[in-house]
């Protein structure tokens, strides 16, 4: 089941492919039975994109969906001040012929109904590969994990998110892409209160203290 679906496809012979363009400004993705949920058999996706190129400016993705944005091939996708209260806030599967160039989020938060900010379904296995970024976002150490470490492969992560934790996360399990930052809630005086992510992992990041 879906809620809106963006299927941007090479059909108009005439239409050079930089213009196969969707762009959401202001929106809001919402259930119709908002309130009252029905009982759901299978997924329901708010936003199901496919080919060519989206993006998301300043939208909310509401509760009661399985996955917010389910990127299914598009070139380019680019979510600016976008709000996720989904099971999983975003998903990720490149194709052979629908390749995933850029995957860019920026500003991007999460409320308490997300279990997985994002998850990561497959990899391309020729160049070129898909780069995703993640910039301008600030979280609480529960909200920075993902899922499918075994599929991001030869995708290409960018990511200077700030964690912040409760803990020094050498000490404790804090996930993590490589580049993040983790602060304390609560810095102790004379005590190293920021850490740099130095690997990438789902459940317990490496770290290094920021001198």
């Amino acid at each position: 089941m879906n809620g809106v679906i963006v299927h941007v496809i090479d059909i108009f012979d005439d239409l050079p492919k930089d213009a196969y363009q969707t762009t959401f400004n202001d929106c809001i993705f919402e259930r119709a039975d908002a309130g009252d949920f029905l009982k759901k058999a299978k997924e329901v996706v708010a936003l199901n994109g496919y080919y060519g190129k989206l993006t998301l400016n300043d939208c909310t993705f509401s509760s009661g969906f399985t996955t917010g944005y389910f990127n299914f091939g598009v070139a380019e996708s680019y979510l600016n001040d976008v709000y996720f209260d989904t099971e999983t806030a975003v998903s990720m599967q490149p194709l052979s012929w629908a390749r995933i160039d850029k995957f860019v989020l920026d500003d991007v938060s999460y409320g308490e109904s997300v279990t997985t900010p994002f998850r990561f379904l497959d990899y391309m296995n020729t160049k070129p590969y898909a780069t995703v970024t993640f910039k301008n976002m600030v979280l609480d150490s529960s909200q920075a994990g993902y899922a499918g470490a075994d599929q991001i492969g030869t995708t290409k992560i960018v990511s200077d998110r700030l964690i912040y934790v409760g803990e020094d996360p050498t000490e404790a399990d804090v996930p993590a892409f490589k580049g993040d930052t983790a602060r304390l809630y609560a810095p102790v005086s004379g005590s190293p209160s920021e850490w740099v992510a130095v690997t990438s992992d789902p459940i317990a990041a490496e770290w290094k203290v920021i001198e």
